[in-house]
């Protein structure tokens, strides 16, 4: 059994409390748009070239053939939800596992033209290619566990600890005992590490806001670091322009740094890195020019533009139909076979979090 660095905290705390208004249902797909590989977008389509080693390993691997960037917005919408349902029901909907939070990082990896500036690389583009090809737990928890998963082997406690093998993985057992799996919220899929159970940017020590070679430091009002790892995005890299610090965007043209957002149409454009960068918000949000230039949060984030209409309730089951929303923008999907249904977490700080059924987990 490898060791772990353990946290020993409550599942129910790991993240912010279900919002509370509602939001509307909204669903449709734009698929008109140039997809990023045919735009020549480099080694963000390349396809992988790792190879599994031996046969039991080609059982799990992920399919080399499959490119991350979809064919179509259609595509990356359907292998988004796809991607999302497996997700949730193999390692349960807990932090950015949770449906609406892994669709906007899923659809952003698998639909190119949605942020083409800063495209998912590194670790997070390696774990969104092996989830391109999911379609079972094992397979689930080889793209999260790249290094092997063992047992929680702690009875009766509860806990959330950072896996001994990676950085990019955080570990929860629910009720843990010997023979309980470690399920687990791979945190390099959104450009995060794990530090202390949670998945979060990590400057060492005390937090302190700036760049520290690829990384991005943010402090929330308890100094704990909000920030994110740029080498998942983009060109990889992390600039401080005057007070401003960003990821830098790839493929745009120079501009003055600024935190400003301006939208057309349903698309958000902004300089935080010194290049120019749009996000199609229709594409990320399936709602038509939904796009507001006065959103507050993350100042480095274009995005931000995207998520602004206010709070959600929480993750529901209707039937087999589930329901999630984040920044006032609702993703549903049908859990359909071979899901046997849909289900909802224990009330908590967490959630109750909505996920797909797959029988054995």
């Amino acid at each position: 059994m490898r060791a772990r660095y353990v946290v020993f905290v409550a599942i129910s705390t790991l993240a912010l409390a279900a919002a509370v208004a509602a939001c509307a249902d909204i669903f449709h797909s734009t698929d008109d748009i140039m997809n990023a590989c045919e735009m020549d977008a480099g080694d963000a389509c390349a396809v992988a070239d790792a190879q599994p080693s031996t046969d039991a390993d080609a059982a799990d691997a992920p399919d080399t053939a499959i490119d991350i960037c979809a064919a179509s917005s259609k595509d990356a919408l359907a292998r988004a939800q796809t991607a999302c349902k497996w997700l949730g029901a193999c390692e349960t909907p807990m932090g950015s596992n949770r449906f609406a939070e892994c669709m906007v990082n899923a659809l952003t990896a698998y639909d190119c033209t949605i942020a083409p500036n800063r495209l998912f690389q590194g670790d997070a583009r390696a774990f969104w290619l092996c989830m391109a090809s999911a379609d079972s737990c094992a397979k689930v928890d080889a793209c999260v566990f790249p290094k092997g998963r063992s047992k929680c082997g702690t009875t009766g406690l509860t806990f959330s600890a950072c896996d001994e093998s990676t950085v990019g993985t955080r570990d929860y057992c629910v009720d843990a005992s010997a023979s309980t799996i470690t399920l687990g919220e791979p945190c390099s899929a959104s450009g995060h590490q794990c530090v202390n159970g949670f998945c979060l940017a990590d400057a060492g020590g005390a937090c302190s806001p700036g760049c520290s070679g690829s990384l991005l430091s943010a402090c929330d009002d308890a100094g704990i670091n909000i920030g994110i790892d740029c080498k998942a995005f983009g060109a990889q890299a992390c600039v401080t322009n005057g007070a401003l610090n960003a990821c830098k965007a790839a493929r745009g043209g120079s501009c003055a740094p600024d935190t400003a957002v301006t939208c057309d149409g349903g698309v958000a454009i902004g300089c935080p890195s010194g290049v120019q960068e749009s996000v199609n918000c229709t594409l990320l949000t399936q709602q038509a020019d939904h796009c507001n230039a006065a959103a507050i949060g993350q100042p480095w984030n274009v995005a931000r533009a995207c998520f602004s209409a206010g709070r959600c309730i929480a993750d529901s089951c209707s039937g087999a139909t589930l329901t999630s929303c984040i920044g006032g923008v609702t993703y549903t999907t049908t859990c359909g076979a071979p899901f046997t249904g849909c289900a909802t977490t224990p009330a908590s700080a967490d959630g109750p979090n909505a996920r797909c059924v797959i029988p054995g987990r």
